[in-house]
């Protein structure tokens, strides 16, 4: 139905460069998610944002020297979107997939972020948790580090971000919504991996923009292994809405092809 192609070097480089995994510049899982959400917005011209679901990070991207010399997302007739990467005119690797449509406005959640500020009382230390995700391999430069204060209560966090100057030319910036996705490790798990996670599925998404100016994260445990997560403005306007986002450990590139 669509495609939109974008090149590797120069903006998209410079977008994700903070975004460093175990040595490499590894293109996050929230600029799968924008990238699909600006291709959707364009498809559709939806006040209320796009809707994504069944959603499945397939295998990791990096981004250097000699790798995928573009990213594109693919709108396709059956419902479904694909963002994979290549070089030439070849498709060399689907990265992420799931359906897309346009938002319905009545199914965007008040964000509650008063309510939750109540219940979340108990300061957390974000420089030892971003201590704890380098220890892991999850190297995050500057721009990937704007979690500025955070508190939780267990089964729910929320985290206040630092304001970004520009959006870059996106709408939900990536490492916003990648920052609200970190605010997870502050769920209370038994047994919490010391692996390398990233992100694996989602159920269910909705994305709007501009998502600017002051931005608060939101997340709550809703399973064993998943958990819900929002990203939403001072003024209490949800700019994005994840259901069931799950993590898992990082896979060598063989045995992710295997999967």
């Amino acid at each position: 139905a669509a495609l939109f192609r974008s090149p590797v070097a120069g903006s998209l480089h410079a977008l994700m460069a903070d975004h460093v995994v175990r040595g490499r510049i590894i293109f996050p899982g929230a600029g799968y998610l924008e990238t699909a959400r600006a291709a959707c917005s364009a498809a559709t011209s939806s006040a209320a944002g796009a809707a994504l679901s069944g959603v499945f990070f397939l295998q990791p991207l990096a981004l250097e020297e000699g790798g995928a010399a573009w990213v594109e997302c693919a709108l396709l007739d059956s419902g479904t979107f694909e963002v994979r990467s290549g070089s030439g005119e070849a498709v060399e690797a689907v990265h992420c997939s799931g359906h897309w449509a346009a938002a319905d406005a009545a199914a965007w959640r008040p964000l509650g972020l008063a309510a939750m500020r109540e219940r979340c009382c108990n300061v957390a230390d974000t420089s030892a948790l971003y201590a704890a995700f380098s220890a892991v391999g999850l190297q995050y430069g500057p721009a990937f580090r704007a979690l500025e204060a955070a508190w939780e209560c267990g089964s729910e966090a929320t985290a206040r971000l630092r304001r970004r100057s520009s959006l870059a030319g996106t709408q939900v910036h990536p490492a916003d919504l990648d920052n609200a996705l970190q605010s997870t490790a502050l769920l209370r798990r038994d047994g919490a991996s010391q692996e390398t996670r990233l992100p694996f599925a989602v159920d269910s998404v909705l994305m709007r923009g501009p998502a600017a100016g002051v931005l608060w994260a939101l997340a709550s445990a809703s399973g064993a292994d998943a958990a819900d997560v929002a990203l939403g403005s001072d003024g209490g306007i949800g700019k994005a809405q994840l259901d069931g986002f799950r993590t898992r450990t990082m896979r060598s590139a063989a045995g992710t092809a295997r999967e």
